[in-house]
C-alpha cells in the first residue's frame, strides 16, 4: 500500500519486482537495419503522399529461409510489387482502409507505387474524394518490407514495422491566384470572374467581398448618391458565390452604376491553411466599348528559352447595333522591344513572342521587366478601345554541361579525352562547334575515392598546363581531330584547349573487370556565377576499345525528357572498321540509392573529418523491370548502335543512364548516356463546356478544371476532333498552348457530326506540363447547324474578310466549310457546283489574309489551315488554287520544322489527306474538259475496280468443306467500315469483353481484335439484293489481315478458321521448292506449320485490377504481347493520331489484293504456284482481250465516220466542202489542245504533289533513327505510305530486293565521311497507290489490273542518292509471282512531245518473280494482253564474225616511240645550249641585234621585247601585215617556235608544249580506234584525226599558257631607257643635300679637323650621337639637374655614356645648342641648350618645338606618339643585350623606377574573358594585349640563357633555342581564335602614377620587368607577350658595338592619329 494509485502510474506495474529490456531487433544473425518509414509528407496539390524508408528496400520481395538457420537462402521475386498495386500489399488493414478502395485515382480510387527501392507514392483521388488527412497514422504490414541484403556477404535484415504521421508538405508554398475577367465592364456587359488558385492542396474556401462604397469617377463635387438596392444585389451575388465556394462571380451589368469603380477582395484559404489575396478592381463604363483581359497573372516570370504567349480575351460590347469583330494590337511600354521591327504578329489575339527574343540583365539573380500592353478595338470603330497590361520578367537560366562522350571504357595506356567545349548557357545558345563562354575545373578521383593528381582531397587537378602537341599525329574521339599530346616533358595531364583535358592513362590501374575513374568537369559562365557540373565514369580495360559516341535526337536544352514522348538514342563510331562485324547490347539503368551505403557510418566518417567513399546514390540495373528486350518498348537491333524507347515505357521524375556494350572478335567497350525524365504527366481533371448542348453559335466556355501534375506551370490546349478522307485529326481553336488559365471561350464551334441526328462534336483538351508531358481528355457537345446555310456562310466570308485577327479569321472560315459540310468526291465524280463556288470564295479569301495579315506559324495554325485546305480538296476543289495553298502550307511548316512522326503525327497525316485529295484518278482529264466516262470502261481503263486479287489469286477459302467467300465484288462493307477504324491503330480495348464463360461477342466495328480464339458475329447487310442482313462470323486471328489494313496481330478474319501465314490452304501444298531465289520471310515470319499462340499477359506496371475469374482477364489492362506486339497507347493520351508503324509489314496488299501476282509461298511447291497463276491468268486475259477489241473497233468506226464525212463533202461544192472540212479540222485541233492542257495540268498536279510528299517525309526522316521501324501512314482511296532508316534496303520490306551494293554494316554513319566514302545509311520512302494516278494515260496497255508503287532511296541525311543505269537491277514486286502477261513499266516524265510523261519499259523486265530495274521511280505493274507483232524477213545475209588475233607485243611501234622521245630529248638540250649562248652573247654585248633599250609606247614603238608589231614598216601596209604576221608565227607556232630564239618562252619549253599536243593526239586517237564503231566507224581515219586534234589544243594552250606567264628575268627588266648621266648626277646631289641637312649632319671633314673621328667610323653619324672627346673632365657647373645625368639605373658620364645633350656643358667641345623645351614626357630633363657647354658660346635661342597631336598630357607628362603598328620582333633589341646594357650602366633592377625589392611588379591581369570567351572550338587561354616578344623572358620559351649577343643568328634565334623537334606549345587550332577589338581612336592610353622619386631624377617610364601573369603560357609558336606599359613605347634594337644613347624624339607626328 506504499503506493497511491495517483503517484505510481507508469508504463510497468509497481508491483513488478524488476523488467527485462527487450530488444525488437537484436540484428544477429540478421546484421542489417530494417527498414524504418521515416516520413510520409502529401504533395502540394494533395494528390499524392509521399513515403520515404530508411533503406533502400526489396519493394514488398520477400526473403525465404529453406533450412531454418533464419538466415535467408532466397528471394522470392514474385512477391514484389511491380507497376501501380493496391496499398494493403504494403500497408497494413487500418491503413489501406483508410487510404480507400484500390482503383484508378481518376475514378475515386487509391494505389500505391514504388519510385524508388526506399520511396513510396500513394496516389489518391480527388481532394474532395480523400478520406486521409495530415495527422493520420500510416503504418506498414507485417513482414512486407524488407532491406535490399547483401548476399555476397550473408547479411539480412528483420521486417520493417512501425509507422508515422502524415504531415504537411515540405516546402509549403502560399497559393498564387489566377483570375479570368474584365477588370472594365461597358454599359451594357456583365462582370464575369473566375478564379484558379494554385497550389491548393485539393481543397480550399474561397471568398468574395466588396469593399466600401464605390469610386466616383464623374468628380462630381457635390458628392454622389449611390442606389442602395443596386449595391445590395451586388453584395448578396458576391455573398452567394462566397456560400457555394464558387470559383465564378457574375452580375448583371444592371447592378454596376455607371463611371464608377468597385473593390472587390478575393481570399484563399488552402487546405494548408496559407492564404492569399488579391485585390479586385472593377470600372463600369459610361459608353458601348468592347472589354479585355489577359488570362494570365499580372506578373509572370519567363526564361529566354522559353516561348512566352500572352492570351488576350476581348469581349465586344452587347450593347445593340455595336459590331462585335473586334481588333487586337500589341505594344511594348518600357521602350525595350518595338514589336513592329520584329517578325513578331502583334495584331493578333495571342501575342506569340519566339524564344531568345527576350534579353536578361545583370547577374544570377537579376531580372529584366517588360511591360506588354494589348489594345482591343471595334473592328469599324478603332477608336472604340480598351486596354489590359501585364509585366514579363526574364531570369537567368542555368548553364548545362554537355560533354562529347559520356560514361566509356578506355583503353589503360590511351590518351582520356575529356571535351566540355560544347557546354552552353540556355540564356545564350551557341552554333555546335564552339566553346563556352566561361571558365572550367576538373576533378579526378581513382576507385578508392583518393585524387588521381596531386595531394588536393577532392581531386581537384591544380596547375593545369597547356599540351605539347605534335601536329603530324591526330586523335580523334567523339568526331572530333586533335593533335597529339607529348607528355614525356611533363604531367600526364594537360589542358589541350579551354575546355578539353586530356590525361594519358598508362599509369593508371586496370582491373580484372574494369577499374572505374570518375572525372567531374565544372563550368562557370563569365557574366554570372552561374556554375553547372557533372561526373563522368570512365572504366580502365586492357582490352582493345571502339570510341562510340552516343547522341539523343531532338536533344531537349533543358535536360528533361516526358516520359509521354518516345525517346531516341544513336551511336557514331569515331573510327570506323566496315570489316569488323560488332554486336551490340543495351541497358538501362537507373540513378538509385545505393544500398551499400549507411547512414551510421556516413555520419560517423563525417565526425571524424574523414571521407565516406561509398557513394549514397549509384546506377542500378533496371533492364529486366522495364524489359529491355521487348521490341514494342525498347526497339533495337543487335547490329545498329540505335535505340528507341517507346513513350509511357520509363517512369517520370528519375535519372537514367542507357548503356551500350560492344562485343566483338578481340573487342569489347562500352558507351553510355545519361538524361533525366520530366515529371508525371497532369491527372486527376477533367474537361467541362457551358453549355455543352445548343447550336454552333453558342457562346461556350470551356474549362479544364482539377489538373495536377509535379512540374508548373500547366498549359492547356483546347480543340475538337475532326475527320478528313477518313484521318482523324486535332484542330485547335487557338494558335498556341494557354499557360497558367485553364479556360477558353469559344464564340462558336463548327457543325458537329450529323449522321447520327445529333450533331455530335468531341471537343478535347491536352493538358501539358513545362517539360511537355501530357495529358488529353475529351467530351461530347452538340453543335446543330444553322436554318439558313447559305446566309450562316456569307456571313462568316464576311467576318473573315473584315476580321483584324488572323487566327480568329481562320476560324471563321473553318466554321463556313463545316457548315457547307461538302461530301467526300468519289472518282470519276463532280462535285456540287455551288459548293465548288463557296469552296473558291474561301480558298481567296484565304490566300488574302496570308498574303496581308498572315497568322503566325504554329502547330495549332499549321493544323487548322491543313484541316481547311484537306476538306475543301476532298469535298471536290482539286485546281490551282488549291494547289497553291497546300503548297504554301507544306513549305511553311517544313520551314518551321512542324513535321514530327512521333510527337506531332497529325499534322503530317492531315497534309498526307490533302495530297492523296488532289492526286488525280483515270477520269481526272475527262473531268477536266467535261466529258464523262463510262463505269465499264472506266473499270478497264484504271484497274482499280474490277475484280478483287482475291478472286484472282484464290477466289475461296475451304472452310469446313464449303466455300465461303471471303471477299465479293459488292459485299465488301464490312472491312471498309473495320478500314475506318483500324487506320486508328490499336486501343486499349477494341471490343467489348466476352461473358463469363463465353467464347464469342456481337460488335466488333474495328478490325483489331485482344484474345487468339475469340469469335464475333457481325451483322453485314448486302446493298446489292435489299435483302435482310445477315450474320457473318469472324474469329480473331494472330495473324495481320491486309484487308482491313490490321497490321497489329491478333486481327479479325473472316470465317470460322485461321488461314496460314502468307496465303490460304492449298490442296497443292508442299515442301518448299528449291527453285526459289530469295527468302522472302519478314522477321518473325514462321516458314511452315501453323503459327503458335502467342501468349496474352497484363502489363504489370499498368495493371490496375488483379485476378482472372473464369479463364478471363477481368481487369482493365492493356494487352501486351511478347514480343512482337507494340505497346499499346491510352485513349486520353494519344486521342487515336498516331501513325501506323510495324517493323516487317510495309506491304498492305500481301493477301493478292493488288491484282497482279500470287504471293510468294515458300511452302508450296512450284507445280502449284504455276498451276495458280494460269487459272488466275485466263479469265483475266479475256476482260483485257475484250477491251483491246474494243479499242480497234473504237479506231475503226473514227476512221470509217471520218471517210464518210470525206465523202459526204466530195458531194458538195467545192467551197462548202473546203469550209466544213476547215471547220471540222478546227474542231478537232481544239479538242486535241483541250486535252493536250488538261493532261498538262493533271501531270503537273502529280509533280507537285510529288515533291511535298517528300518534302514532308524528308523533314520527319531527320527524326526518326536509324534502324528504326519505318513510319507509315494511310490515306484510304489514295495511297500507304512508309519511310525512314536502314543499312539494309533489302530488309525494310519484302516487296523489294537490293543488291548488296546496298546492304551496309549497322554501324555505318548517316553520311559518308572522308576515310569511309561508300560506307552510309539510307533513308528511304515508299509508296502504294490504291487508285491509279495515271489512269488517264493512254501510253500503258488497257488493263484490269494495276499496281503502282514509289520507291525513292536516299542518303540517311536526305540527300538524293542517283539510282540509275544500275549493273545489277534491283527486284520490286518481289513480294509476288507475278503473271506471264506482266508488263513492267516506268513514268517517264520527260517523255518528249507528251503532256508530262508517259509509261515506259525502258530498263525493267518481268522475270515472274517481280519487276527488274536498273533505275528507281514511278514504276507500275500492268497486264498486258496485246498479241506479239510478227515481222516477216525480207532477204538474209550471212556475216562472218571477226577473229581476233592477239600479235603480241609490237616491238617496231615500242622502237618508233622509243626513238620520237630520244629525238624530243636531244632537241630539247640542243635548245637550250643554243639559249644559253644566246643569251652569254647578251651579257657581253656581243649580240647587237638583240639591244633592249626600248622606250616605246607601244603605239609607235615597241613596249616590250615581246611585241611582234612590225612598227619600222607602218608606212607600208602590206609588208606591216606580212612581217607582223611572220614575227607571230616565229613567236607562237608549234613548229617555228623552237627555231627562233625568245627571251621568255625558251626553246625547250616549246618543244615540251609540242610534245604534250602529239602524244594528247595519240592517246585520243588510241582510245577512239581501241573501242571500234563506238565513237566512229573503224575506217573513219579523218574525223578521228579531227576530233583528237580538237580535245588535245585546249591542253596544249594550258601548257602554253602556264610557261608564258610565270615570271622570268626579263620581266622585271623589261624597258631601259635612256637617261643624260648629268641630270642623273645633279639629281643625285641635291638629294644628298637635303639628307645632309635633316640629319643635322656635321659639314665635311668636320669632325676630322677636329681630332673626333676615329678611324673606320661613321662619317654620316649625327651631332646627337657623337662621343665626348678625350679632354680632361671640366667640373661640373651649377644648373638644373647638374652635370652628369641624373637617371636611376643609368651610368653617369665618364663611366661608359655621354652627358645628356642639353645638361650644363652640353658636349664638351661643342658649343652650347640654342634652348629647346624639355623632352615631351620627361620634366625631369632640363630643356636643350638652356646652359651652354664650358668655353663656348650659347647659341641663339630656337622656337619651341610643337606638341605632337598624338600626346596627351597625363599627370603633367607628354609622351611620343606609340608606333601605329607592333615593332616586328627582329626590330627589338634582345633581352641579352638590354640585359648587358643595364649591367654596364651597373644599375641594377631595383634601381628602375617601380621596381621593389629587386624586382618589378608583374603586369596587371588580363580582364575576365579578355576578348577571348567564347571562341570557337580550339581557341587557348591568354592574355588579350601582349607586347613583342623580344622582351619576354627567356624561361618561357623553354629555352637556355643566352651567352652572348655575337651568338644571336636571326631574329627568331632566341626564341628557338630550346625548342623541341617537331612540337609545339599551344594545340592545334581547328578554329582561329576572334582578334581583340582595336581601342577607339583617342589617342595613347593613359598613364598610370608614377612612382615616388628621388628628388631631381627624372621618371624615363620605361617598361618594368616581362613576367609570365597568371594561367598565361607561351610556345616557340606562340610566344607569351605581357600587356605593354599604357603610355609608354618600345624602343627600337640598338646594333651591336653602338654608343650608348638614350631614348629620344625621333621626330614630329602631324595629322596621324594613331590607335
Amino acid at each position: 500500500s506504499w503506493c497511491q494509485s495517483t503517484s505510481c502510474q507508469g508504463s510497468v506495474s509497481w508491483r513488478a519486482p524488476y523488467v527485462v529490456p527487450f530488444n525488437k531487433e537484436p540484428r544477429i544473425p540478421l546484421s542489417l537495419e530494417a527498414p524504418v518509414l521515416t516520413a510520409c509528407r502529401f504533395s502540394l496539390e494533395g494528390m499524392s503522399i509521399i513515403c520515404t524508408f530508411s533503406r533502400p528496400t526489396l519493394k514488398g520481395a520477400i526473403p525465404i529461409d529453406d533450412d531454418n538457420d533464419i538466415v535467408p537462402d532466397r528471394i522470392d521475386i514474385t512477391q514484389q510489387h511491380v507497376g501501380f498495386f493496391d496499398c494493403g500489399r504494403a500497408f497494413d488493414a487500418d491503413t489501406a482502409e483508410l487510404l480507400g478502395e484500390f482503383a484508378d485515382p481518376a475514378e475515386g480510387g487509391t494505389w500505391c507505387y514504388w519510385s524508388a527501392p526506399d520511396e513510396l507514392i500513394i496516389y489518391l483521388p480527388l481532394g474532395i474524394d480523400q478520406t486521409v488527412d495530415v495527422g493520420d497514422q500510416l503504418f506498414v504490414r507485417e513482414n512486407t518490407i524488407y532491406t535490399i541484403p547483401r548476399p555476397q556477404d550473408q547479411e539480412y535484415s528483420m521486417a520493417g514495422q512501425g509507422g508515422v504521421k502524415v504531415s504537411l508538405p515540405e516546402p509549403l508554398e502560399p497559393p498564387v491566384i489566377g483570375l479570368e475577367g474584365n477588370v472594365e465592364v461597358d454599359e451594357c456587359s456583365p462582370m464575369y470572374f473566375y478564379a484558379n488558385p494554385s497550389p491548393t492542396g485539393g481543397r480550399f474556401n474561397i471568398s468574395w467581398e466588396l469593399l466600401g462604397d464605390p469610386l466616383d469617377l464623374t468628380n462630381d463635387p457635390a458628392g454622389r448618391l449611390w442606389n442602395q438596392t443596386k449595391l445590395a444585389l451586388l453584395m448578396n451575388r458576391l455573398e452567394n458565390a462566397t456560400l457555394e465556394n464558387s470559383q465564378n462571380v457574375t452580375s448583371s451589368s444592371e447592378y454596376l452604376e455607371r463611371s464608377a469603380r468597385y473593390t472587390i477582395l478575393l481570399t484563399v484559404v488552402t487546405r494548408w491553411n496559407t492564404t492569399a489575396n488579391r485585390t479586385i478592381y472593377v470600372t463600369k463604363q459610361d459608353y458601348p466599348a468592347p472589354t479585355v483581359y489577359i488570362a494570365a497573372p499580372p506578373e509572370i516570370t519567363v526564361r529566354r528559352p522559353q516561348t512566352v504567349n500572352l492570351p488576350a480575351v476581348g469581349t465586344p460590347s452587347e450593347c445593340t447595333g455595336i459590331t462585335r469583330t473586334l481588333g487586337y494590337r500589341w505594344y511594348e511600354t518600357s521602350g525595350k522591344l518595338d514589336l513592329t521591327e520584329t517578325d513578331i504578329a502583334y495584331r493578333t489575339r495571342q501575342l506569340i513572342i519566339p524564344p531568345y527574343t527576350l534579353e536578361t540583365v545583370g547577374g544570377a539573380n537579376d531580372l529584366n521587366e517588360y511591360n506588354f500592353t494589348v489594345e482591343v478595338f471595334v473592328a469599324d470603330e478603332p477608336n472604340k478601345a480598351s486596354y489590359a497590361s501585364i509585366s514579363v520578367f526574364v531570369e537567368r537560366s542555368e548553364v548545362v554541361v554537355r560533354t562529347a562522350q559520356g560514361d566509356r571504357s578506355v583503353t589503360r595506356g590511351h590518351v582520356y579525352v575529356l571535351d566540355a567545349r560544347e557546354s552552353y548557357d540556355l540564356d545564350d545558345p551557341q552554333p555546335l562547334g564552339t566553346t563556352f563562354r566561361g571558365s572550367f575545373r576538373y576533378w579526378c578521383v581513382d576507385p578508392d575515392r583518393q585524387p588521381c593528381f596531386g595531394d588536393h582531397p577532392d581531386g581537384l587537378i591544380q596547375d593545369l598546363q597547356p599540351c605539347t602537341t605534335d601536329p603530324n599525329n591526330k586523335l580523334t574521339v567523339g568526331g572530333r581531330t586533335f593533335s597529339m599530346p607529348d607528355f614525356t616533358l611533363g604531367p600526364p595531364y594537360c589542358r589541350w584547349a579551354r575546355g578539353v583535358l586530356m590525361v594519358l592513362t598508362t599509369d593508371m590501374e586496370a582491373g580484372p573487370e574494369g577499374s572505374v575513374y570518375e572525372f567531374t568537369v565544372e563550368i562557370e559562365a563569365y557574366d554570372s556565377a552561374r556554375t553547372a557540373s557533372k561526373t563522368l565514369a570512365i572504366t580502365l580495360t586492357d582490352l582493345e576499345v571502339p570510341s562510340v559516341t552516343l547522341i539523343i535526337r531532338d536533344e531537349n536544352p533543358d535536360g528533361k525528357y516526358p516520359v509521354t514522348s518516345a525517346i531516341a538514342i544513336s551511336g557514331s563510331f569515331d573510327n570506323l572498321d566496315p570489316t569488323i562485324q560488332y554486336e551490340f547490347i543495351w541497358s538501362i539503368k537507373r540513378f538509385e540509392t545505393n544500398p551499400l551505403w549507411e547512414v551510421n557510418e556516413a555520419q560517423a566518417a563525417e565526425d571524424r573529418g574523414e571521407v565516406y567513399n561509398v557513394p549514397r546514390m549509384v546506377w542500378v540495373d533496371f533492364s529486366d523491370f522495364y524489359g529491355i528486350n521487348n521490341q514494342s518498348r525498347f526497339f533495337t537491333r543487335i547490329d545498329v548502335p540505335d535505340m528507341k524507347i517507346e513513350a509511357d515505357v520509363l517512369d517520370p521524375g528519375n535519372r537514367y543512364q542507357v548503356e551500350l556494350q560492344i562485343l566483338a572478335p578481340g573487342v569489347a567497350g562500352m558507351a553510355t548516356i545519361d538524361f533525366s525524365t520530366a515529371g508525371a504527366a497532369p491527372s486527376a481533371g477533367s474537361l467541362e463546356c457551358l453549355p455543352r448542348n445548343g447550336t454552333f453559335e453558342d457562346l461556350r466556355t470551356l474549362t479544364a478544371p482539377n489538373w495536377v501534375a509535379d512540374d508548373l506551370p500547366l498549359s492547356y490546349i483546347f480543340g475538337y476532333l475532326d475527320e478528313v478522307a477518313g484521318v482523324q485529326v486535332q484542330v485547335p481553336f487557338h494558335s498556341e498552348a494557354i499557360t497558367g488559365m485553364p479556360q477558353f471561350r469559344v464564340e462558336e464551334l463548327p457543325i458537329g457530326d450529323g449522321r447520327d441526328g445529333w450533331f455530335t462534336l468531341v471537343l478535347y483538351v491536352r493538358v501539358a506540363t513545362a517539360y511537355g508531358a501530357f495529358t488529353e481528355k475529351t467530351l461530347q457537345v452538340q453543335s446543330k447547324p444553322p436554318a439558313d446555310v447559305r446566309a450562316a456562310v456569307d456571313k462568316r466570308l464576311d467576318m473573315a474578310r473584315n476580321n483584324p485577327d488572323p487566327v480568329s479569321a481562320l476560324g471563321n472560315l473553318k466554321t463556313a466549310v463545316s457548315i457547307v459540310n461538302a461530301p467526300e468526291v468519289a472518282a470519276g465524280e463532280a462535285a456540287d457546283p455551288e459548293d465548288l463556288a463557296i469552296f473558291e470564295e474561301v480558298m481567296r479569301t484565304l490566300n488574302d489574309i496570308d498574303d496581308t495579315n498572315p497568322a503566325p506559324v504554329t502547330e495549332s495554325t499549321a493544323q487548322t489551315k491543313a484541316t481547311l485546305i484537306s476538306t475543301m480538296i476532298v469535298g471536290g476543289l482539286k485546281n490551282e488554287l488549291s494547289m497553291d495553298a497546300l503548297e504554301n502550307l507544306v513549305i511553311e511548316s517544313a520551314q518551321n520544322d512542324l513535321f514530327d512522326p512521333y510527337n506531332n503525327p497529325s499534322l503530317m497525316a492531315t497534309c498526307f489527306a490533302g495530297i492523296g485529295g488532289i492526286l488525280p484518278d483515270q477520269d481526272s482529264v475527262n473531268v477536266a474538259i467535261g466529258q464523262s466516262v463510262p463505269s465499264s470502261a472506266r473499270r478497264l481503263a484504271s484497274g482499280a475496280s474490277g475484280p478483287t486479287e482475291e478472286q484472282l489469286a484464290f477466289t475461296t477459302w475451304t472452310i469446313d468443306g464449303n466455300a465461303a467467300s471471303l471477299n465479293s465484288i459488292n459485299g465488301g462493307d464490312f472491312n471498309a467500315q473495320m478500314v475506318l477504324t483500324t487506320i486508328h491503330g490499336r486501343q486499349e480495348i477494341n471490343h467489348p469483353l466476352p461473358d463469363t464463360g463465353a467464347n464469342v461477342i456481337y460488335q466488333c466495328a474495328s478490325g483489331f481484335c485482344d484474345d487468339t480464339g475469340l469469335g464475333c458475329y457481325r451483322s453485314v447487310k448486302d446493298e446489292t439484293d435489299g435483302s435482310s442482313p445477315r450474320r457473318i462470323f469472324f474469329i480473331c486471328c494472330d495473324q495481320p489481315n491486309p484487308n482491313t489494313l490490321c497490321t497489329s496481330p491478333p486481327c479479325w478474319f473472316k470465317g470460322f478458321g485461321c488461314p496460314e501465314f502468307g496465303m490460304p490452304a492449298s490442296a497443292g501444298s508442299s515442301a518448299t521448292s528449291s527453285q526459289r531465289r530469295l527468302d522472302r520471310r519478314r522477321p518473325g515470319d514462321v516458314a511452315s506449320g501453323p503459327v503458335p499462340r502467342r501468349k496474352l499477359v497484363a502489363n504489370p506496371r499498368h495493371a490496375r485490377k488483379p485476378g482472372v475469374a473464369g479463364g478471363q482477364v477481368q481487369a482493365r489492362a492493356p494487352l501486351v504481347v511478347q514480343p512482337e506486339r507494340p505497346k499499346p497507347m491510352g485513349v486520353e493520351r494519344r486521342l487515336q493520331t498516331q501513325p501506323l508503324t510495324g517493323w516487317g509489314s510495309l506491304n498492305y496488299c500481301k493477301s493478292e489484293s493488288c491484282n497482279t501476282g500470287v504471293y510468294a509461298n515458300d511452302t508450296e511447291s512450284m507445280a502449284s504456284i504455276i498451276w495458280n497463276l494460269e487459272r488466275m491468268e485466263v479469265p483475266m486475259m479475256v476482260d483485257v482481250k475484250a477491251a483491246l477489241d474494243a479499242q480497234v473497233r473504237a479506231a475503226d468506226q473514227k476512221l470509217r465516220a471520218k471517210a464518210r464525212l470525206e465523202a459526204s463533202y466530195a458531194t458538195m461544192p467545192q467551197w462548202k466542202g473546203d469550209q466544213l472540212r476547215a471547220e471540222a479540222d478546227a474542231a478537232e485541233t481544239r479538242r486535241a489542245e483541250l486535252l493536250f492542257n488538261a493532261e498538262q495540268q493533271v501531270s503537273q498536279i502529280i509533280t507537285r504533289s510529288a515533291v511535298l510528299r517528300d518534302t514532308i517525309c524528308k523533314r520527319a526522316i531527320t527524326k526518326v533513327p536509324k534502324g528504326a521501324p519505318p513510319i507509315r501512314f494511310v490515306v484510304p482511296g489514295a495511297f500507304t505510305i512508309w519511310f525512314g532508316k536502314t543499312t539494309n534496303m533489302s530488309d525494310v520490306s519484302p516487296a523489294f530486293q537490293f543488291p548488296d551494293k546496298f546492304i551496309m554494316p549497322g554501324t555505318a554513319p548517316e553520311a559518308p565521311t572522308e576515310d569511309q566514302p561508300n560506307i552510309f545509311a539510307f533513308s528511304f520512302v515508299y509508296v502504294e497507290y490504291t487508285k491509279n494516278i495515271y489512269g488517264w494515260s493512254t501510253s500503258a496497255p488497257p488493263t484490269n489490273s494495276t499496281r503502282i508503287v514509289t520507291l525513292l532511296v536516299m542518303y540517311a541525311t536526305t540527300t538524293d542518292l542517283a539510282i540509275k543505269n544500275e549493273t545489277y537491277p534491283i527486284r520490286v514486286f518481289s513480294d509476288k509471282n507475278t503473271l506471264s502477261s506482266g508488263f513492267c513499266m516506268y513514268w517517264d516524265r520527260f517523255a518528249p512531245r507528251t503532256a508530262g510523261g508517259q509509261w515506259s519499259p525502258k530498263g525493267l523486265l518481268n522475270n515472274g518473280d517481280g519487276c527488274l530495274t536498273t533505275h528507281l521511280s514511278d514504276i507500275g505493274l500492268f497486264l498486258d494482253a496485246r498479241e506479239a507483232t510478227e515481222f516477216n524477213l525480207g532477204s538474209a545475209q550471212s556475216y562472218y564474225l571477226d577473229t581476233v588475233v592477239d600479235a603480241g607485243t609490237n616491238f617496231g611501234q615500242v622502237a618508233i616511240l622509243g626513238l620520237l622521245l630520244l629525238i624530243g630529248l636531244i632537241l630539247s638540250l640542243l635548245g637550250y645550249v643554243q639559249d644559253e649562248l644566246q643569251r652569254e652573247n647578251l651579257r657581253n654585248n656581243k649580240d647587237g641585234k638583240h639591244s633592249y633599250r626600248l622606250d616605246g609606247d607601244g603605239v609607235n614603238a615597241p613596249k616590250t621585247v615581246a611585241d611582234p608589231i612590225a612598227y619600222d614598216h607602218a608606212d607600208n601596209k602590206n609588208a606591216f601585215l606580212a612581217m607582223t604576221f611572220w614575227r607571230v608565227l616565229k613567236r607562237d607556232h608549234v613548229l617555228l617556235g623552237p627555231i627562233f630564239f625568245k627571251d621568255i618562252f625558251t626553246r625547250p619549253q616549246r618543244l615540251l608544249c609540242f610534245g604534250v599536243l602529239i602524244t594528247g593526239v595519240f592517246a585520243i586517237n588510241a582510245a577512239i580506234f581501241g573501242l571500234p564503231d563506238d565513237l566512229v566507224g573503224a575506217d573513219q581515219f579523218i574525223p578521228a584525226g579531227v576530233i583528237s586534234g580538237l580535245l588535245s589544243y585546249p591542253l596544249f594552250c594550258a601548257v602554253v599558257f602556264m610557261f608564258i606567264t610565270r615570271p622570268t628575268h626579263m620581266h622585271r627588266k623589261m624597258i631601259k631607257r635612256r637617261a643624260p648621266t648629268d641630270a642623273v648626277d645633279s639629281i643625285q646631289k641635291v638629294r644628298q643635300e637635303l639628307e645632309h641637312k635633316s640629319m643635322l649632319l656635321p659639314p665635311a671633314n668636320y669632325e676630322k679637323s677636329r681630332g673626333m673621328l676615329a678611324e673606320g667610323a661613321n662619317p654620316n653619324r649625327t651631332l646627337l650621337s657623337l662621343p665626348p672627346p678625350t679632354v680632361p673632365t671640366l667640373p661640373t657647373m651649377s644648373g638644373r639637374g647638374g652635370g652628369a645625368l641624373p637617371v636611376s639605373g643609368m651610368p653617369t658620364p665618364g663611366v661608359g655614356m655621354a652627358p645628356m645633350l642639353g645638361a650644363p656643358g652640353g658636349l664638351l667641345g661643342l658649343p652650347a645648342l640654342p634652348g629647346l623645351p624639355g623632352l615631351p614626357g620627361f620634366p625631369g630633363l632640363p630643356a636643350l641648350g638652356a646652359v651652354g657647354a664650358p668655353g663656348l658660346p650659347r647659341l641663339p635661342g630656337l622656337p619651341p618645338l610643337p606638341t605632337l597631336k598624338a600626346a596627351a598630357p597625363v599627370q603633367g607628362r607628354q609622351l611620343p606618339p606609340p608606333p601605329k603598328y607592333p615593332m616586328p620582333p627582329g626590330m627589338l633589341a634582345p633581352a641579352s643585350h638590354r640585359t648587358s646594357l643595364f649591367a654596364a650602366a651597373g644599375g641594377p633592377q631595383a634601381a628602375l623606377p617601380g621596381a621593389v625589392g629587386g624586382a618589378l611588379p608583374p603586369p596587371p591581369p588580363p580582364p575576365p574573358g579578355g576578348g577571348f570567351g567564347g571562341g570557337r572550338i580550339g581557341d587557348v587561354e591568354r592574355p588579350t594585349f601582349l607586347p613583342p616578344p623580344a622582351l619576354q623572358p627567356l624561361a618561357l620559351h623553354k629555352a637556355a640563357p643566352p651567352k652572348a649577343a655575337a651568338q644571336i643568328r636571326g631574329k627568331d634565334a632566341e626564341a628557338n633555342r630550346g625548342a623541341p623537334a617537331r612540337r609545339q606549345q599551344d594545340p592545334e587550332h581547328q578554329m582561329a581564335p576572334p582578334m581583340p577589338d582595336l581601342p577607339p581612336l583617342s589617342g595613347p592610353p593613359a598613364a598610370p602614377p608614377p612612382p615616388p622619386v628621388a628628388p631631381g631624377v627624372p621618371d624615363l617610364n620605361l617598361p618594368g620587368r616581362m613576367e609570365e601573369p597568371p594561367g598565361a603560357f607561351a610556345t616557340p609558336r606562340t610566344p607569351q607577350l605581357p600587356p605593354g606599359t599604357p603610355g609608354s613605347y618600345w624602343e627600337p634594337q640598338t646594333p651591336p658595338g653602338a654608343p650608348l644613347a638614350l631614348p629620344q624624339v625621333g621626330g614630329v607626328s602631324r595629322g596621324i592619329v594613331h590607335r
